[in-house]
């Protein structure tokens, strides 16, 4: 973990991921061990961060299948899952979630369409891909009691992502 190959990673503060505009990030090179090829590291929303944000739920399992009714939003925000059966490490409100959350970049970039894809599409591979754990470590997670089903669940309060140079240089 990462892929065998030299990697830039990136400590995420949760919130910041979720749309705040607070966060911090650390670069590490080379940092390794290995992963499975189609697995998640979350799926799905739990507690509240702050406000209206919500925490992923963390889940350890292969991606899965997306329901009809998030395919549009599939299609919008992230193409290149949408072939074959769509198997995701998101659901529909992730999805909706990830939309919301890119409103705000989209002011800013809307005067460079490549600037804003290239973000959504960093975006959608950080929140969706079936192949998560590759890129992806929960180093702070808590348990939250969900007060309607009395179940408890995981939050992903923190996570290291890791950004290959290729990828990073849009190769």
């Amino acid at each position: 973990f990462p892929p065998q190959h030299p990697s830039i990673s990136c400590l995420l503060f949760l919130p910041c991921f979720q749309g705040l505009l607070r966060g911090s990030c650390l670069f590490i090179r080379d940092q390794r061990r290995s992963v499975f090829s189609q697995s998640c590291i979350w799926y799905g929303e739990c507690g509240i961060a702050s406000g209206d944000k919500r925490y992923n739920c963390r889940y350890s399992g292969p991606p899965n299948p997306l329901p009809h009714n998030g395919y549009d939003l599939v299609q919008e925000l992230c193409p290149g899952f949408f072939f074959g059966e769509v198997r995701l490490c998101c659901d529909v409100q992730q999805l909706h979630t990830l939309k919301d959350n890119l409103q705000l970049p989209l002011q800013f970039l809307s005067r460079c369409p490549s600037c804003f894809y290239n973000l959504v599409n960093l975006f959608c591979e950080l929140t969706c891909s079936p192949r998560q754990s590759q890129f992806l470590n929960v180093t702070v997670a808590e348990d939250y009691v969900d007060p309607t089903t009395n179940e408890t669940r995981t939050n992903v309060k923190e996570l290291q992502y890791y950004v290959g140079e290729r990828f990073a240089n849009g190769k």
